[in-house]
């Protein structure tokens, strides 16, 4: 059973004090700035009017699903970006129901955990980019059917599991732009009906017959793919992925078999 320190703490808070500034933060409208304050910790007992949440530069801050009380309130968007966070835990949001925009760039998080943003079923937008993430677990996005964008762009990702995505039904932006990708299952986008964007650059793309299925589906739906180059084989290497005919794409010994 998980006990979650502090709650009958919270529980005592006058409705005075519901409307009172955290410390060193600035507090304006619906809006609470706690960039570049030299905090701790996420601050406590945000103004019930609190829509949106900036914090930076928190050199110790860690999520955890204990302390969803201290920014329930932001409805439209959290921003927790250059906080050295490192790891978001399961349901780590999961009381931000009506939130619209997550934004954790600019971290050091290594690993996002299964069923991490289960709940943000409002969210149209998570933003990722500038990380140390390897890889991503395939419930990685569960609970996010409302998700249009999402990038992952600067991160260390070298492979993508079958159904990662598969939530992302309304996604119709996914940067994966700047990683370690050099090839990906033919069933990673199959149920982003929506998708017209796809970042592929800067990853050493190899464009044998494991990625025809990929030039395909470009083809045939003109997903953008903004100048993404193959790296191999040779014979079309530095070529434009999206200037190469699917039928350029072959393979001189096996496919690859996707776990």
């Amino acid at each position: 059973l998980m006990k979650c320190s502090g709650i009958e703490k919270r529980a005592a808070m006058t409705c005075a004090d519901a409307h009172v500034c955290p410390p060193a933060c600035t507090c304006t409208d619906t809006t609470v700035d706690c960039r570049d304050r030299g905090l701790t910790h996420i601050p406590a007992n945000l103004p019930s009017s609190t829509t949106e949440l900036y914090v930076f530069s928190c050199f110790s801050c860690v999520l955890d699903p204990c302390d969803q009380d201290e920014f329930k309130n932001a409805q439209r968007e959290v921003r927790l970006e250059q906080n050295q966070i490192t790891y978001v835990p399961p349901k780590a949001f999961q009381n931000l129901r009506q939130l619209k925009r997550l934004d954790l760039s600019k971290n050091s998080i290594v690993e996002v955990a299964p069923r991490a943003f289960q709940g943000l079923q409002s969210l149209n937008s998570l933003v990722l980019y500038g990380n140390n993430l390897t890889e991503l677990p395939a419930e990685a996005f569960d609970g996010l059917g409302s998700l249009q964008l999402l990038l992952l762009n600067a991160n260390q990702l070298h492979c993508i599991r079958r159904g990662t995505f598969d939530p992302l039904t309304d996604l119709n932006l996914l940067s994966l732009y700047d990683n370690r990708i050099k090839s990906i299952s033919n069933e990673t986008f199959h149920r982003l009906q929506k998708l017209q964007t796809l970042h592929l650059a800067k990853n050493p793309l190899i464009c044998d017959c494991n990625l025809e299925w990929l030039a395909e589906l470009q083809e045939a739906r003109n997903i953008e793919t903004s100048g993404a180059r193959c790296e191999a084989p040779k014979r079309v290497s530095r070529k434009r992925f999206a200037a190469l005919a699917p039928g350029k794409f072959r393979c001189k010994g096996m496919r690859l078999e996707w776990l």
